[in-house]
């Protein structure tokens, strides 16, 4: 007879439980959309929720956080996020996730014609608000996620950079020594369908000044499809290239030492402009790379960047410097020659640098000189 009344009592216990969890997964659904609503000002969709008390997790499907500047655009979105939790700390005010995992996101971040991150405006917390509680992990994992960026400053229409297949997972750990969070950052994808990035490293990022270790390679990213970013800067256009990147960056507490190799293969580049026009000594960006340019078609610089974390200071490598001191060379020979060949045209230039009387005075010997040189050649 006890053991009856013990298994039905068991059964109640368990279909009350079970009655408890469907009826909760709606309350925190809507719970959590209030809460990014009023905390942040954002508005979110989920499709379902369920949560478990025995297996300590919540899954939330189909997510969307929408667009406030478009409620038909989305800034992030995502098929899946699940959270497996600890019930003690809640009653510290504590949210401590064992893990976090979010599957197929999609976040799209957009840069405006001013040149800031259009972001959603946050509200700001009264005074008087209650404390809000802590929020604590130790890892997060995201599968198969999507990025886009799109840049509205840099070009019209705007420049779209497309990052795919992207797997990341973030581990924090605690030092038992110091008692500090080591955090570690392992992620991969793809740049444009093309190219492949990976990060690989830990770090003291909580810490001040900040400790850090890991390396970061850029693998055969299409440089055709990043001219926004340096067609004003460079006198050249760059048709093909892939370009490879492998950083080794080491921060001691706030002491930064970066050492990069780079590679461009395949590459093919044209002149903007006419190179002839070109007025006595400016270093063109054409020369510097084909004294860069090797047998294969690439070419292969390297630079460091060291010094404190907040005023590093930058190197070019070795060759770099030999092809920036070989264009010079041939920059101020070919600015001689035309400085003779067409004199008055580089004393107008100069007189116009300098300006004033010397302006004025550097003009005129350039009409001298031009006018000597014509008596010579029987003009």
């Amino acid at each position: 007879m006890f053991w009856k009344r013990f298994f039905i009592v068991l059964g109640v216990i368990i279909i009350l439980a079970f009655i408890a969890q469907l009826t909760a997964a709606p309350f925190l659904k809507g719970l959590i959309i209030k809460g990014a609503k009023e905390s942040m000002g954002l508005d979110v969709t989920i499709g379902e929720c369920a949560f478990s008390v025995l297996k300590r997790n919540i899954v939330l499907t189909d997510m969307v956080v929408l667009n406030p500047d478009n409620k038909d655009d989305y800034l992030f979105k995502a098929r899946e996020v699940g959270a497996d939790f600890y019930l003690l700390p809640f009653l510290l005010n504590k949210y401590v996730l064992n893990a976090v995992t979010i599957t197929n996101p999609e976040v799209i971040l957009y840069l405006d014609e001013s040149g800031k991150l259009k972001l959603p405006q946050v509200k700001k917390k009264e005074t008087a608000a209650k404390k809000q509680g802590e929020l604590l992990f130790r890892k997060l994992v995201i599968a198969n996620g999507d990025f886009k960026f799109i840049d509205q400053n840099v070009s019209k229409p705007a420049t779209i950079t497309q990052f795919s297949s992207i797997d990341c997972e973030v581990v924090n750990s605690v030092s038992l020594s110091d008692r500090t969070v080591i955090t570690s950052v392992n992620a991969k994808g793809a740049i444009e369908g093309q190219g492949r990035f990976s990060v690989n490293g830990k770090g003291k990022f909580l810490e001040k000044p900040m400790s850090f270790d890991g390396d970061i390679n850029i693998e055969n990213v299409p440089l055709a499809k990043f001219s926004a970013y340096y067609g004003n800067n460079l006198s050249v256009k760059v048709n093909k290239g892939g370009l490879f990147i492998a950083t080794r960056a080491v921060c001691d507490k706030g002491r930064l030492n970066v050492k990069s190799k780079v590679r461009i293969d395949d590459v093919d580049l044209e002149p903007i402009g006419d190179p002839s026009q070109t007025v006595l000594f400016e270093l063109k960006t054409i020369d510097v790379i084909n004294f860069l340019r090797d047998d294969n078609n690439s070419i292969k610089f390297s630079f460091e960047i060291s010094g404190d974390l907040t005023k590093p200071d930058f190197k070019w490598g070795e060759e770099m410097l030999r092809a920036l001191r070989n264009s010079m060379l041939k920059a101020f020979t070919d600015g001689v020659m035309r400085l003779f060949s067409t004199p008055e045209k580089a004393g107008e230039v100069i007189g116009n640098m300098i300006g004033g009387d010397a302006g004025e005075a550097a003009k005129k010997l350039g009409n001298k000189i031009n006018e000597g040189l014509e008596r010579i050649m029987g003009k």
